[in-house]
Order: structure tokens, then C-alpha cells, then sequence
């Protein structure tokens, strides 16, 4: 039987390798001085960690707590890509210089950023801050233009 495990070898020198199957060494933390052989050895690798559907809690509470952070996720992601979309809109408005398109859509946008802020996606002064320099443009459209 060939050599299951490995140490570092002097320089120059072949690793050992299993007998059964041409199995690779595997390097790394968790599979140090361990042959990956395969289905012949005794080692598998973990599988890949995916954090969603490889819960790791070993308590119903914690299990309970995964599941809800699941569904705020989803929900707030809404909400965050909507509010992000209409900023969009108001900085394309801004970049094609139209001051009434740009402030209806600053209005629009204002409101969903208070939304935002509301449900707890954004920080509040964050959204202050979206506010406060998106309307700053929009009225940097009228001085430039007069």
C-alpha cells in the first residue's frame, strides 16, 4: 500500500502517491498532509460552502435567525435596486442638461430615498447625502445655463 500521507520532502524528491488510482497531493489548510485519491482514499474534500442552501446552525433559533435573513435580504434588495434605478434617472437627466425632466425626477427620487432610509437600506445620513448633492446638480443645471 502506498503512502497516505506526506511530508515535506527534501528538494528534488517525488512526492509519495498512492498505490490505488493516480491520485494528486492536496494542499491547503484542511488537507495538508493528506493524498486526494479519488473515491479510493479515505479523505473527500468538503463541499463547496454556499451560504444559503449549506446551513451551518446546529440550533432551531439559529436556524430560524438564517431563514429571516434570507427574506430581509430579498425584500431590501428590492428596495435598494429601485432606489438606485431612480437616482439613475435623475444623474442621466443631469448629464443631458434637461432642468424639468431632472427635477421631476430629483422629486421622485427624493421620495424613494426617504423610503429607503425608512425600511433601514440606507443609513440617514446617507440618504442625506444622496439628497443633498443630487439637488445640488440639479440646480447647477439652471446657473450653468444662465
Amino acid at each position: 500500500m502506498g503512502a497516505k500521507y506526506w511530508h515535506t520532502p527534501a528538494r528534488g524528491k517525488e512526492l509519495p502517491r498512492t498505490s490505488k488510482g493516480d491520485g494528486q497531493v492536496r494542499r491547503g489548510r484542511r488537507s495538508r498532509c493528506r493524498v486526494d485519491n479519488g473515491t479510493h482514499g479515505r479523505y473527500t474534500p468538503r463541499p463547496e460552502f454556499i451560504f444559503w442552501s449549506y446551513p451551518v446552525a446546529n440550533h432551531e433559533s439559529a436556524r430560524k435567525r438564517i431563514r429571516q435573513t434570507a427574506k430581509r435580504t430579498e425584500r431590501l434588495r428590492k428596495v435598494r435596486t429601485t432606489t438606485r434605478t431612480f437616482i439613475k434617472r435623475v444623474r442621466a437627466a443631469i448629464h443631458t442638461g434637461d432642468k424639468s425632466k431632472a427635477e421631476a425626477s430629483l422629486k421622485v427620487a427624493i421620495s424613494q430615498i426617504d423610503r429607503a432610509v425608512s425600511k433601514g437600506v440606507f443609513h440617514r445620513r446617507t440618504g442625506s447625502r444622496y439628497i443633498a448633492r443630487l439637488a445640488t446638480q440639479v440646480a447647477a443645471i439652471g446657473a450653468a445655463a444662465a
